[in-house]
């Protein structure tokens, strides 16, 4: 028989959401439970048998003496409510351990504790009253240096024992009645985590980065090493041959050691998965095998087991915060929760449940590759099959040998395939647009980088031809395509923001441009449109958060902005936000002390701007991208920002050019496009959640 000692783990993560503003709409949205910030478990503490939580939490500011442990009592349905706040002397310093340690049927915790400015650890036990209180905290002093603490019987005598592992291990043997023996502290930095027997001698060893096999006393024998493996490995019989393995993260995805039952593995049987985190096990789908759960920060990713030594293709999904796991409806699947920190202070809990078949109710996450700092997305149907794709952008490629552009081809139904990246041709690349260059029904990308523009001419299938390169030295450079001259020809107004004007690129209708005018000042940020319905092509400009309009005069040049209107706009967009069919604008910005911050500019129809009217965001955020279309389905123009919290606020339109306090989703902090990915008939939205993920909100 074996025996492994539970594992309870949270991976850190953070991610920032209003409470109560979780409401409306079609985009994912799970309910969110306050509790006190701290590290925290799962467990029945209270013996009713449902899941609840507890966390314990460091005082503040030091020196200080007001720790605590909470019970924050779960319904059995997946719902957190209702807490009782013990006092602790202890100050905790690692992720707890629930156990019996006094025999007495009732959950006890025990933590390695840290006391403020002193180097020396300890481990703090306090023993539960079966209600949610807890009795008065245990200090035992540690002489190992460690922050792995796992609660098992590794001496065989019916009492559970704790093993502190990490910079060096050291074991406290249980007398059974909340008190301990503590065994000298030995060396090594195996990364000890995981109790279990891998030799069916009915003694606990100890997994890490190495093994080291019990001896049934509470002392082990010299680490063995298990080739490649490292960090806290996922332990369970995988292929269910009755033998404990070993699935280690290889950095490209796992390696699993399959175990010959004698504490020896077999060479390891590499999955390719993506680069990813340390691996955690739980049965999602309910089917009585272990699956696997990878955190990489902005995304989770699930691993379902075949049952043969073999896991279905990781799926991702966007991550609300750190990572606990614990069957919270009884339903026999093993759920996520997650939790985060609260922008005005404190924590919340988001439990997201399982559902048949090992899924969850979560924004989708997609693992684009090989780029340094996301800084675009854009949608279009790059391979003329109808259904609409992904295009990021990314300034440089881990190379460095210039911007890189991860393609993703969309499905259909929500979910992409990734096809292997692209280099754009110009280093530091910043912004892109899609659109048809040379007449032939293909979708062509034009790139603004720091020292030229590229153009990729789309060959209909996702893939492109090799980039043309105009040199156009400008960082931060941002183009706009429409017919600047008049000749029934796509051109590019590229702006240049910090050493020189802007240039219009003249298209020749092959997708080639030949140099045109330039603009009459250097810009933020453009736009194109025709602003005063002469039938000739405009551009909005931003300059110093102000908006004001270059009106075309139908050949390539443009007349100077007349008159700024101010706001807070780094970015902007163009749509008829009113009705009235003339363009308008939106923008978005901050002000000073982080508050985002929608400015909308009413067009009068005749080149000119109505003043600026502004809407709240959010606080304490900034944003990184903007986007307008009718998330709603009402037939009115809604905006929709990416913000620094990792959300996207979604601001419902009056159809007047007015817009509604927004709502509050799950998201990213990078740029953001709107598009039906699912061919549902709605709007949905795909946002940049890292340098290496991207996650798509459906519209349901």
């Amino acid at each position: 028989m074996h025996r492994a000692a539970t594992k309870l783990a949270l991976i850190t993560g953070v991610c920032l959401i209003v409470p109560g503003l979780i409401l409306a709409s079609g985009f994912p949205k799970l309910p969110q439970f306050p509790i006190i910030g701290g590290m925290t478990i799962a467990g029945d503490f209270n013996g009713d048998g449902k899941v609840d939580l507890l966390v314990v939490s460091g005082c503040s500011p030091s020196p200080c003496s007001n720790s605590t442990i909470t019970f924050v009592r779960g319904d059995g349905k997946g719902r957190f409510q209702g807490s009782i706040v013990s006092g602790t002397a202890a100050n905790p310093y690692a992720v707890p351990v629930a156990g019996d340690f006094n025999g007495d049927h009732k959950l006890d915790v025990a933590f390695v504790s840290q006391a403020p400015g002193q180097p020396t650890l300890s481990i703090a036990v306090a023993l539960g009253n079966g209600d949610g209180t807890f009795g008065a905290t245990t200090i035992i002093s540690a002489a190992a240096q460690g922050y792995h603490l796992i609660a098992g019987d590794v001496n065989n005598d019916g009492k559970l024992d704790l093993v502190l592992g990490g910079n060096s291990m050291q074991v406290f043997l249980g007398n059974g009645d909340g008190t301990f023996q503590e065994l000298a502290a030995t060396g090594g930095a195996f990364s000890e985590c995981v109790l279990a027997d891998v030799n069916h001698d009915g003694k606990l060893d100890l997994v890490g980065g190495f093994i080291q096999l019990g001896n049934g006393d509470g002392t082990f024998q010299e680490a063995q090493t298990i080739s490649g493996a490292g960090g806290c490995p996922a332990v369970a019989d995988f292929n269910r041959d009755g033998n404990l393995d070993v699935v280690a993260n290889s950095g490209t995805g796992l390696d699993l050691y399959l175990g010959s039952g004698d504490g020896t593995f077999r060479a390891p049987s590499h999955q390719w998965t993506s680069p990813m985190g340390d691996f955690l096990v739980a049965d999602f789908n309910g089917d009585g095998k272990p699956d696997l759960l990878s955190s990489r920060g902005a995304d989770i990713n699930i691993l379902l087991n075949v049952g043969n030594g073999k896991f279905q293709p990781a799926v991702g999904y966007l991550s609300l915060g750190g990572v606990l796991l614990a069957d919270v409806n009884g339903d026999g699947r093993t759920d996520v929760i997650f939790q985060r920190s609260l922008p005005l202070g404190g924590s919340a809990v988001v439990p997201a449940l399982a559902q048949l078949g090992g899924t969850f109710p979560l924004p989708r996450s997609f693992f684009v590759p090989d780029g340094n700092g996301a800084s675009g997305i854009v949608a279009g149907d790059l391979n003329n099959d109808g259904k609409l794709d992904l295009l990021e952008l990314n300034r440089d490629s881990l190379t460095w040998r210039g911007g890189h552009l991860n393609r993703l081809l969309g499905n259909g139904d929500g979910t992409f395939k990734l096809l292997p990246g692209l280099l754009t041709g110009g280093r530091d690349s910043n912004s892109m647009t899609l659109a048809d260059l040379n007449g032939d029904g293909k979708m062509d990308v034009v790139v603004a980088s720091g020292d030229s523009t590229d153009v990729l001419l789309g060959l209909g299938n996702g893939n492109f031809q090799s980039p043309l390169i105009y040199a156009i030295q400008s960082p931060w450079s941002v183009v706009a395509l429409a017919d600047f001259n008049g000749d029934g020809v796509l051109d590019v107004a590229v702006n240049q923001s910090l050493f020189a004007r802007g240039r219009i690129l003249l298209g020749n209708g092959d997708g080639t441009f030949r140099s045109g005018p330039s603009l009459p000042a250097s810009f933020d940020y453009i736009v194109a449109g025709d602003f005063n319905r002469d039938g000739k092509q405009d551009l909005a400009a931003v300059t110093s958060n102000s908006v004001g309009i270059l009106v075309g005069n139908g050949d390539g040049t443009f007349q100077p902005i007349s008159v700024l209107r101010n706001g807070y706009t780094q970015s902007l967009i163009a749509a008829d936000f009113n009705g009235d069919g003339e363009l308008d604008l939106a923008g978005v910005g901050n002000t000073k002390i982080e508050n985002t911050i929608v400015s909308v500019y009413l067009g009068n129809g005749d080149g000119t701007l109505q003043a600026a009217r502004s809407f709240w965001v959010r606080s304490r955020a900034v944003p990184g991208g903007l986007v307008a279309a009718d998330f709603d389905g009402d037939g009115r123009l809604d905006l929709a920002v990416s913000l620094s919290s990792k959300e996207v606020g979604v601001l419902p339109g009056d159809g007047a050019g007015g817009f509604q306090l927004p709502t509050l989703f799950p998201g990213g902090s990078g740029r953001l496009v709107a598009g039906d990915f699912d061919a549902n008939g709605k709007q949905d939205l795909a946002v940049i959640t890292s340098r290496n993920t991207v996650a798509v909100l459906l519209n349901q």
